[in-house]
């Protein structure tokens, strides 16, 4: 009786009451239920897997005398360099971590550090877009290596990059259909508002800072469609 009433209800389009009755023929059978019962607690219980071992590392494990201090920042604004509960090592094993032995005398590749780009949309934002109680706690929080993130490495984009605040520009502007082969008008004025003295500030905090300039693209005389 049941199965009749469903066929009735899609009798006005045979093509999707077809459909339909196939789906609801191999939903209603026993085999199909318990297939589909199986497959849902195997979701729930990878589910729960994976929220075991996310939420593992976070807890309070026997400190060894060294601390992992995190921070922590999502694309919804939520959290903007958020500090998180600190994380500490423990000798401790557990068969729900994974385990990582290091070894500190086998040396491979030379890190020279970890940083970021301070290109012309990141020294706007942070020169003019806070006042500067704010703009000393975000400088101290990215490159002080005591009190925050001690990036060590920033790159600096000669010209203007893909991200600037200010449209395109390089180091030798000047009105087109003119060149300037001995750079008469070079100059790095754009940089000197804003890039350099927040440079100089990183460098007040981590000294140990290295600066690496990348030049993005020549000025447009140089260029032979002059752009």
């Amino acid at each position: 009786m049941y199965r009749e009433k469903k066929r009735s209800a899609y009798r006005g389009d045979e093509r999707y009451g077809h459909l339909a009755m196939h789906f609801h023929k191999r939903t209603v059978t026993p085999s199909g239920q318990i297939k589909a019962q199986f497959q849902r607690y195997c979701w729930l219980a990878l589910a729960a897997v994976v929220l075991v071992m996310l939420f593992l590392p976070f807890f309070h494990v026997k400190t060894l005398g060294a601390e992992v201090s995190a921070w922590l920042t999502t694309a919804d604004g939520a959290n903007k360099l958020t500090s998180q509960p600190l994380i500490y090592f423990s000798s401790e094993r557990s068969s729900f971590l994974t385990t990582f032995d290091i070894d500190e005398q086998q040396k491979m590749q030379q890190i020279d550090g970890f940083g970021a780009a301070m290109t012309d949309t990141s020294a706007q934002l942070i020169d003019m877009a806070i006042d500067q109680e704010q703009r000393d706690q975000l400088m101290d929080a990215l490159f002080d290596p005591l009190k925050g993130l001690g990036m060590s490495v920033v790159r600096i984009p000669m010209g203007a990059s893909d991200f600037t605040a200010s449209g395109m520009y390089s180091y030798d502007d000047i009105d087109p259909g003119q060149e300037d082969q001995d750079l008469q008008k070079f100059s790095i004025a754009h940089d000197t508002p804003s890039i350099i003295p927040l440079l100089k500030q990183a460098m007040q905090l981590n000294p140990q800072v290295r600066y690496m300039a990348t030049p993005w693209s020549p000025p447009a005389w140089m260029k032979t469609n002059a752009s």
